[in-house]
């Protein structure tokens, strides 16, 4: 059985590795924008495109973690 594949209470490791990934993403933000001035990605500010991205990286983390427990069965009466 593959590290990837076991499980702890029910949810697979790669949850929670995921959700690891998102603490870092979320509470260490790229404060070298702040100091070397106004960077753009993609014609936005690079602050605003950190915010969104991070807030598109988690939402997508916990559709995951959903569809990973249906998968499961972990909603089942």
């Amino acid at each position: 059985m593959s590290v990837l594949r076991r499980r702890f209470h029910g949810t697979p490791l790669w949850i929670y590795g995921w959700f690891v990934l998102d603490a870092l993403l979320v509470l260490t933000p790229p404060l070298h924008w702040a100091v070397t001035g106004s960077a753009m990605v993609l014609g936005v500010p690079a602050a605003v495109f950190y915010f969104v991205a991070a807030a598109l990286f988690v939402c997508t983390s916990l559709v995951a973690a959903y569809l990973a427990e249906v998968a499961a069965g972990s909603f089942g009466p």
